[in-house]
């Protein structure tokens, strides 16, 4: 499992190399008229088209915060999946830390995410009027890993109580 985690790390790494590459595109070459360009076509995360470069930055910036939270969750999942790998109890302190940190981290991103892309919508194409909601699924998310961090708590705590019990 640990190498399945390292691998999607790889995978999303790579990923994130194409908003960059986006944005230094456009950092070095501005007036770039992407629709001109080989028949290029970019569309915002909600599915539109992008008209305009500051749209195009605006949805790559937010692309790459997102990825970059991603890549943290992913890092810790195979933290905490080499841990299990290595030892026999998955139930561990630090295994429920790192839950707990999953959980924080998506929480930080149901939050945050709506307000960074209103932000560099706002910025970088003050014509476009941007409205984002909070996405409850991954406020419930959070809340789940939150759970199963207690969860792991418990057993953790019970796996001790069993061992100085023998």
């Amino acid at each position: 499992m640990a190498s399945i985690t390292k691998l999607f790390c790889i995978l999303l790494i790579v990923g994130l190399c194409i908003p960059v590459v986006v944005l230094i595109w456009i950092a070095f070459a501005p007036n770039t008229d992407f629709s001109a360009l080989y028949g290029l076509s970019f569309y915002s995360s909600a599915g539109q088209l992008l008209n305009s470069t500051g749209e195009l930055i605006a949805e790559m910036l937010t692309i790459f915060v997102s990825g970059v939270l991603l890549l943290c969750i992913l890092f810790l999942t195979h933290r905490m999946f080499k841990s299990i790998s290595q030892y026999i109890d998955p139930f561990s302190p630090e295994n429920a830390k790192r839950l707990r940190e999953i959980a924080f981290i998506i929480f930080i991103y149901s939050i945050a995410q709506p307000f960074l892309k209103t932000s560099f919508y706002d910025y970088f194409a003050p014509k476009i009027t941007m409205q984002s909601s909070f996405n409850v699924a991954f406020i419930i998310l959070a809340l789940m890993f939150y759970f199963f961090s207690m969860v792991f708590d418990y057993g953790a705590e019970l796996q001790r109580l069993s061992d100085e019990t023998l």
